[in-house]
């Protein structure tokens, strides 16, 4: 009984030690493969929705399967300091309840996207808490692959793959090429991989590609996994190069204006002053007269009015500066 008893122990401590090197896909990093922060309203909008009232209390949830990988994506100045998952999303019901607001229809799409993301890392962590594993890698619009592992204590059996739009997904089993749709049944003895590619439908103006919305379910004995596979518009390559060309060219032309300007934006501005009108009181008498003093605009701060033998230099007001050209 006692020899039975401890086979069972180091049978649950090998299953533990297996199901912590697993490892379901990050929230930050699969976010940022759609261009979307895990600090934006988009992201934690769709937390609050999941998880909290509108009022900022708590939403009662089944389980806590997945939360800590959650918990951790929140920016810590809306969870505070905490002692478990539960206390970080009382935190954050409560503080994030007052900047929830309404959004644009881009931003309502990137909301879709990361609830769409927080129920495939949950979908991921209900499997690996049953000792198997499923992710995924985003590649770009075009491709999309999966990574699947078995379980050491239990069968784990591929039944099926499904996708929704013009989407295509092969593999291979037994060192043949397969299509993996939902005809595929295959048990995972130790991994499998797949890889899926989305065909994109011209452009009206033919500029680039549309990359229509697809969802990708994996079927399988223990549960299953989806990815929600948003909607891409992509230029084609002849009409990007033709914009990075015209984006060079500018900066070309934009250099040689700021070469030109230079000279004027580094030379010190010269004062310029305007000059009184006439003697100002001054009257002498004499041969001959010079009368410098006429109202003109000079870089001068003096004018100087003469009538032989004597002279009159009179200040000018200053009006500004100007820069060479």
């Amino acid at each position: 009984m006692s020899k039975f008893a401890c086979f069972i122990v180091v049978t649950f401590a090998a299953t533990s030690a297996l199901s912590q090197n697993l490892q379901c896909p990050d929230i930050a990093k699969t976010l940022k493969e759609y261009s979307i922060d895990s600090s934006s309203s988009s992201f934690l909008n769709s937390v609050f929705t999941q998880h909290c009232q509108q009022d900022g209390s708590r939403k009662s949830t089944g389980g806590s399967v997945g939360l800590d990988a959650v918990v951790k994506a929140i920016p810590i100045k809306f969870t505070g300091g905490y002692n478990n998952n539960e206390e970080a999303f009382t935190n954050f019901c409560k503080s994030y309840s007052s900047f929830t607001a309404a959004t644009s229809s881009s931003d309502a799409y990137k909301e879709t996207i990361s609830s769409k993301a927080l129920e495939t890392i949950a979908e991921c962590q209900r499997l690996q808490a049953g000792g198997v594993i499923i992710t995924h890698q985003l590649s770009n619009a075009e491709s999309l692959s999966f990574y699947l592992r078995n379980s050491v204590t239990q069968t784990f059996e591929l039944q099926g793959v499904q996708a929704t739009g013009p989407v295509r997904c092969s593999g291979m089993i037994g060192g043949m090429p397969r299509q993996f749709d939902m005809t595929i049944n295959s048990k995972i003895t130790k991994t499998q991989s797949f890889a899926c590619v989305r065909t994109g439908t011209l452009k009206a103006d033919k500029t680039g590609n549309d990359f229509a919305e697809s969802v990708v379910t994996i079927l399988t004995n223990q549960g299953n996994y989806s990815v929600f596979w948003p909607k891409d518009q992509r230029q084609s390559s002849d009409m990007a190069s033709a914009i990075d060309t015209r984006i060079t060219v500018l900066q070309g032309e934009l250099n040689k204006t700021n070469a030109a300007l230079k000279p004027n934006i580094d030379a010190r501005p010269i004062p310029i002053y305007q000059c009184p009108v006439g003697t100002g009181g001054w009257n002498p008498g004499g041969q001959w007269g010079s009368y410098g003093c006429q109202g003109q605009i000079s870089t001068s701060s003096t004018c100087i009015n003469i009538e032989y033998p004597n002279s009159q230099p009179r200040a000018c007001t200053a009006i500004g500066s100007i820069r060479p050209y």
